[in-house]
Formats: C-alpha cells, structure tokens, sequence
C-alpha cells in the first residue's frame, strides 16, 4: 500500500537516486523537477548529507576508475574504459573541430579534450557498478542456471506456466501468461527475483514488487 504523498516524493527521490550516480548538478535536477536552482542545490545537500556513505562509494568507484580505467560489478564482472591519451584526444578533438569548425584542434582544445576524458570515465566509474550488478541480477534472475539449493530460475520455470518472457524493462520483467496460470507464475517469478537478490547481495535482505494486468503498466 502506497502512503499519501508517495508519487509526489518518489519522482525527485528518483530523480536524485539515479542522477547524483551519474553527477547530476543542480541545474539538471532544477530542470527536471521544474523547481528553481537554489532550490535543487537545496536539495542535493541534503541528500548528500543523509547519504555520506552513498557519497563516499560513489567517490570511491569514481577515482578508481579514473586510476585504473577499470570498475567492477558486485559479481566481479569487469568494464574496461578506453585510457585516455594523449593522442586519443588529439584525435578525437581534431575529428570534432574539422567537423565543426574545418580546422584541426589547437593544443588548448586538445587538452580540454583530455581533461573531459578522464571526467567522462570517473562519471561513468561511480554509475557502472551500480547499474552494472543491476543487469547481473537480472541475468541471474532469467537464465537457466540454479541456485545454492538447486532450485532453478526463470528460464526453467516459465514453460510450466505456458508462460514467456516478452521484455526486460530497466528492471522490470513483462511476462505473458494464460489467465488461469497468472498468480501462481506471478508467486514464482517473485520467488526467483528474491533468490536471485540473495545470491548477489548478502548484507540487505532484497525484496520484489509486480502486478497482474491486461497489458504491461509502469
């Protein structure tokens, strides 16, 4: 049961949860909330303030990525940034400024170029990790493998059900089922979600949420 008040506080909480990972400002935030700057700066601070634990790993994922041009997913899963260089800004800033302009860089775009790089990857460094298990999760949840108990996930489970994925949505699975099979393939389903959440995160005791409809809703 949703609480009064929840969709007008879920939109900016949204907004903030997913745009401060991708080093959303408080212009963009102002923008999509269509509130004024100060305050969007307002609340950022206090987001900030509520979630120093939040701040410190988005920081930390982000300079090590700039560092290694590497990060991690909870499972281990590796995403490789191409290490700035050099001549990789050179060479993509001449590519801009023909295009734009009809002329090579000049070396202080270049450097621009380069500085923009090395931004570019730490952003990108604090988000992976975060939507990156997100999909291992997910492929978790759908494939074919078992969990520790043996017990198997979607991939096996849905035809019992003459059930079958038709989408994957962010995080959200879209599946058709005959009428009659829907809460029980809905009961499992839920049930995968939970197992596959307890085979990555072990700290939190993860949780899943869905409806049965006549087409698919957000």
């Amino acid at each position: 049961m949703r609480v009064p008040g929840h969709v007008k506080q879920r939109r900016p909480a949204k907004n903030m949860n997913f745009g401060i990972a991708y080093g959303l400002m408080s212009k963009g935030l102002s923008e999509s909330l269509g509130i004024t700057q100060d305050e969007a700066q307002k609340l950022i601070t206090a987001y900030c303030a509520a979630n120093p634990d939040v701040i410190a790993m988005l920081e930390k994922n982000g300079k090590q990525a700039k560092m290694t041009s590497t990060v991690r997913t909870i499972t281990g899963r590796i995403r490789n940034f191409i290490k700035p260089t050099w001549e990789v800004a050179r060479k993509r800033e001449d590519e801009f400024q023909m295009k734009e302009k009809g002329r090579p860089a000049n070396s202080v775009e270049v450097n621009k170029r380069y500085a923009m790089m090395f931004s570019s990857i730490e952003r990108e460094g604090k988000n992976a990790p975060i939507h990156g298990s997100n999909a291992d999760l997910a492929k978790l949840v759908m494939g074919c493998g078992f969990d520790k108990n043996a017990k198997p996930f979607m991939y096996h489970i849905l035809p019992q059900y003459g059930a079958e994925l038709i989408n994957f949505v962010h995080d959200e699975f879209v599946i058709e089922v005959p009428e009659q099979n829907a809460q029980a393939c809905y009961e499992a389903v839920m049930d995968c979600m939970v197992r596959a959440g307890e085979e990555i995160i072990h700290r939190v005791r993860m949780s899943a949420d869905g409806h049965i409809a006549d087409w698919w809703v957000k």
